[in-house]
């Protein structure tokens, strides 16, 4: 998870897409095999390994984090939330 190249990221979120289906059965192979929680701990590990990425892409995490402040509060309003 804590590498952040792009194809990592691209795994991240495969895997989220994979317990998507799982928590829905959407898979005939496996039904329902995944749960909520999973789902959840997928698309955490999507935000964490994008986070690391921002912070490599700055070379600084406080700048990192301010951006990714400033796109969070403009999506929460666009939802709003």
């Amino acid at each position: 998870m804590l590498r952040a190249g792009r194809p990592q990221l691209t795994e991240e979120v495969g895997e989220v897409a994979d317990a998507f289906l799982g928590i829905h059965g959407l898979n005939k192979r496996k039904g329902v095999c995944r749960s909520r929680e999973d789902l959840l701990d997928e698309l955490a590990d999507v935000i964490i390994t994008a986070a690391v990425a921002m912070s490599g892409v700055t070379g600084d995490v406080d700048e990192a984090g301010s951006h990714f402040e400033r796109r969070l509060a403009a999506g929460t309003e666009r939802a709003g939330l």
